[in-house]
């Protein structure tokens, strides 16, 4: 067996998950055709996705199983009002994330915390 092998198989994998992936909400506040995710705003939807607490349990249980990364999604994850508090908490001891919006409704609140977060 050479040495590369036997270093290999001494090393401890890393717990799983390490990255998880988490849709705020199936709204958006455009309508593109493209777009395989076609739920206007104002839709009964809305009443089907998860409240802050639901979301923050669901990344605490994911924290703890060694999840690091965040890839933030929806539709666009800005069009709920409480996007600020759920962004700043999932990301708050992440080592990275990345985020999908369409940027269209990006307030100077949420332009402060972009910033401050910075590149991750």
């Amino acid at each position: 067996m050479s040495d590369y092998m036997k270093v290999k198989k001494s090393k401890k994998l890393p717990r799983l998950p390490l990255r998880g992936n988490i849709d705020f909400t199936f709204r958006c506040n455009n309508n593109c055709r493209h777009c395989w995710l076609r739920i206007p705003t104002d839709s009964q939807e809305r009443h089907k996705e998860l409240t802050i607490d639901e979301i923050k349990a669901v990344a605490d249980e994911a924290r703890s199983m060694g999840c690091q990364h965040w890839s933030i999604s929806g539709g666009e994850p800005m069009i709920r009002p409480d996007f600020a508090d759920i962004f700043d908490y999932i990301t708050r001891r992440s080592v990275s994330y990345s985020l999908n919006t369409n940027g269209t409704l990006i307030t100077p609140e949420i332009s402060r915390l972009l910033r401050r977060k910075g590149n991750k």
